[in-house]
Formats: C-alpha cells, structure tokens, sequence
C-alpha cells in the first residue's frame, strides 16, 4: 500500500514493505525547500479497549483511538534530489488494533510545518 501527496513545498510518499516503512522525501519543483527538514513518522493504533477496574465507571470499557505506539524521528537535507529513508518500527500492535502511520515533514529551524501524510493498513 502507498499514498503520496503533492499540495506543499515537498512531497512525501510513505510506503509499507511488509513489517518495515519507506519514506520517499522529495522537494516539488522550483520550490525553495529550508537547508533541513526533519519530522517524524508515527506508529499508531486505534480501535484499543480497555477495561475499567476502579471507580465510578467500574466494569466498563474504554475505547481508544489514535494512541502513539511509537515515535520515529527522521531528518534530511532540503536541497536537491529526492531521498528516501526507511524504518524499522518496534512496537507490535495489541490484538484487535487497526494499526497506520503519520509522516510529517517540518523546517528543522523554525518548526513550521511543510507536510503530513498518513498510510492506513489492514489489521
């Protein structure tokens, strides 16, 4: 599975290859990207339940979405070519979690944001 998208100053093309991801870091044409851009790539799960053992809403479960297993940083130059980068996640999802990812690419200086791409999976 891959998604990309292209609507800022680079693009970003996450892709899965079996139980590792590749991150495909690309400046759009004639765009002035800053000297380094970093960002992070997020392992995360939802559909998490998990029982309530104490208090008022004891016996009841709750129901998680969007819980971070994971924070895969990642940085690269600005200029030039295309790079790609690929990662090794650790974190296993829990049986029942419906498991995707967060690309996000920002200036290294200033922090502002130039890209975001999510890449969903089957269980």
């Amino acid at each position: 599975m891959r998604v990309a998208s292209s609507a800022a100053p680079l693009a970003l093309v996450l892709e899965r290859q079996g139980e590792a991801l590749q991150l495909t870091v690309a400046p759009q044409p004639g765009v002035t990207l800053p000297a380094r851009v970093a960002g992070y790539i997020a392992v995360v799960d939802d559909g998490l339940q998990t029982p309530v053992g104490a208090g008022e809403n004891k016996g009841r479960m709750i129901k998680e979405d969007a819980v971070v297993r994971e924070v895969l940083p990642w940085s690269a130059a600005g200029a030039g070519a295309a790079q790609t980068l690929r990662f090794a996640p650790k974190a296993a999802p829990e049986a029942g979690a419906v498991r995707h990812w967060v690309a996000v690419a920002t200036d290294a200086e200033t922090g502002r944001t130039l890209q975001a791409v999510t890449l969903a999976c089957a269980r």
